[in-house]
């Protein structure tokens, strides 16, 4: 997100400690989500691009922005740990996955994490 968003970063600093330090003042989950959007708004205009698609999901954001993301806390490298395959069956396997419900959130979330790479010198 901080990539996609072309937020600073301090140093050595990987992207997703960037992601938290920019929403780490505000606490109330809804008002990171809308500043959130605010900081990707550019992107948000694209209706075919992963990350509007993402953006515009209330759920993937509320879950990508709260405060203490399990998400997050792994880095930026958790997505190196399974694969696609492997999220999608985790997810259908899940108790409370809501097929009805929440079929759109699980792809844009698992299209977060196995986002295509964007080229940083465009």
């Amino acid at each position: 997100m901080t990539l996609e968003a072309d937020l600073e970063r301090i140093g050595d600093e990987i992207p997703s400690l960037a992601w938290r330090r920019h929403l780490e003042d505000i606490k109330d989950t809804q008002l990171r989500i809308d500043y959130a959007r605010e900081l990707l708004q550019d992107r948000m205009s694209l209706s075919e691009d992963w990350i509007a698609n993402l953006v515009q999901n209330d759920r993937a954001m509320e879950i990508i922005c709260e405060n203490r993301s399990t998400l997050r806390k792994a880095g930026n490298n958790i997505h190196d740990l399974f694969s696609r395959a492997e999220y999608e069956q985790s997810i259908k396997n899940c108790r409370r996955y809501d097929k009805r419900g929440d079929q759109e959130t699980m792809e844009a979330l698992i299209d977060f994490v196995f986002a295509p790479k964007t080229d940083l010198g465009e």
